[in-house]
């Protein structure tokens, strides 16, 4: 199977790593002046609990956490982690009793001060969370996952919100215990940690600063052992990021160009133990040589979403560069790569996002959209009545746009139609102004720089709920994926 100057003042800086690191899981230049090693902190939480005995229906299949990577989007199952939490000494008044389903939690970080938000889809209840710093960037695994990752990227650390809710499966149905939210006891520390993504239970920290990867698998975070945390370097301190794509690790590349890195590729390393499907390589987990390495021009690569055919027998992630985007692809007959050009007038994806049960990738760009079928490796531009703020995935046909003039959208991805009439969301965007929105359990979740109420609409009724979510103080909205341990069989 196949520096950011800390001269410059913090607030220009930070809103240009906003707009930088918006690429769900991606890499553009930049270097810190701090290239020191990382100190990883390797314990666990002591956030447990007793079970519960409420139940809901296993699914048939995974759900799709939404991106989302966008990140979220990538549909990850944790039903294997399982939470026996018996014995471990939660008191009863701190357990909160559960539904048969449980719509999930969203985490929002405060812009302003050092906390973090963790909201109750279900009841609506708002918990505040001290962490290291304001303006965390969340990026979060999604799906059934209790455990929602932040990046504090000026202050060196990366932290763990423990969201409160845990699926045990039994048989065909899941046991869903929940406790107060709370920050996990592993954390660790390193120069300028930038993007983190977790994929089919593999969590890949970056540190821009050194070019260091942590690798922590996630599960370990329900126990009560020492936390096992691999590394490996990229070839030069970037922007990157690393994605594991079934066995194998993808990582991306950087060149000097006008003494500044220029993030150019990707090359691949074996994971786990995948014998003759890593070319020489018979014993991973991780090799410290790449067995795959892209050789197309890309420069400026940033942007990132991957798709894994049914059955996993073949893999796809793909790239936004200046050229086109970068395309890697990963079956039975190995590992092959292409750039493939964008449509005349065409801008470079700011970043990717995708759906695991659908081949076609979408990107932001500028305005609009691109978007890339893996199948036929064509790309396609498309644009709405008004410029795109943000947009998640709603299913495998669908993506739901917030647009500047403060309406939500529903679109086909099949030729970009806008589907029945845009729901008024919002009002209209001003310069400088961002958002964000999220999906889980037929239900969006929009986040807006302006105001620190969570707006939450009904996708089965294309009806605005009046949930009245009101953060303590405006978000940062600049997140991946904030939505966490949401029921499957919604």
């Amino acid at each position: 199977m196949g520096c950011l100057s800390k001269n410059l003042s913090r607030s220009t800086i930070l809103f240009g790593l906003l707009l930088l690191l918006a690429s769900v899981m991606a890499g553009c230049s930049d270097d810190s002046s701090d290239a020191g090693s990382s100190d990883t902190v390797a314990e666990t939480s002591s956030t447990t609990l007793a079970e519960t005995t409420t139940t809901t229906a296993a699914p048939v299949a995974a759900a799709d956490d939404e991106e989302g990577h966008d990140h979220d989007e990538e549909g990850h199952d944790h039903e294997g982690e399982g939470h026996d939490h018996d014995d471990e000494g939660h008191d009863d008044d701190a357990m909160v009793e559960a539904g048969d389903l449980t719509r999930g939690r969203l985490v929002a970080a405060s812009a302003t001060l050092p906390e973090v938000y963790v909201v109750d889809l279900d009841d609506y209840d708002v918990s505040t969370i001290p962490v290291t710093a304001e303006n965390a960037i969340i990026q979060g695994t999604g799906g059934m996952s209790p455990y929602v990752w932040m990046v504090h990227y000026f202050d060196d650390a990366v932290e763990v919100v423990d969201v409160g809710t845990y699926f045990a499966r039994h048989g065909d149905h899941y046991h869903i215990t929940t406790a107060e939210p709370g920050l996990h006891e592993f954390s660790m520390t390193g120069p300028s940690p930038a993007h983190l993504v977790t994929h089919d239970g593999l969590t890949a920290a970056w540190f821009d600063g050194s070019g260091e990867i942590s690798l922590i698998e996630e599960a370990q975070l329900a126990g009560s052992g020492e936390i096992d945390v691999k590394t490996l370097s990229a070839n030069m301190p970037h922007h990157g990021v690393a994605v594991l794509l079934g066995s194998n690790l993808i990582v991306t590349t950087a060149e000097m160009v006008d003494e500044a890195p220029n993030v150019n590729g990707a090359v691949a390393y074996c994971w786990i133990d995948c014998g003759d499907d890593c070319g020489t390589q018979t014993s991973c987990h991780v090799e410290t040589e790449p067995f795959y390495e892209t050789t197309d021009t890309c420069t400026a690569l940033h942007g990132e979403a991957s798709y894994v055919q049914a059955g996993g027998k073949e893999s796809h992630i793909a790239y936004g560069c200046n050229e086109g985007i970068l395309h890697i692809r990963n079956d039975t007959s190995g590992m092959t790569s292409e750039v493939v050009p964008y449509p005349e007038g065409a801008l470079r994806p700011f970043f990717l996002k995708s759906h695991s049960e659908s081949p076609v990738m979408v990107g932001a760009a500028g305005p609009g959209f691109v978007a890339f079928d893996v199948n036929a490796s064509i790309v396609t531009s498309h644009s709405l009545p008004a410029s795109q703020m943000t947009f998640a995935f709603e299913d495998s046909e669908h993506i739901l746009v917030l647009a500047a003039d403060g309406d939500l959208y529903r679109v086909s991805i099949d030729d970009f139609s806008v589907e029945g009439e845009p729901l008024s969301l919002v009002p209209a965007f001003g310069e400088g102004d961002t958002a964000n929105v999220f999906v889980a359990a037929n239900r969006l979740y929009a986040l807006d720089s302006r105001d620190p109420g969570v707006v939450v609409v009904d996708l089965e009724t294309w009806e605005v709920v009046d949930a009245g979510i009101m953060l303590p103080s405006a978000p940062n909205t600049f997140s991946f994926g904030a939505v966490g341990a949401v029921s499957p069989d919604w």
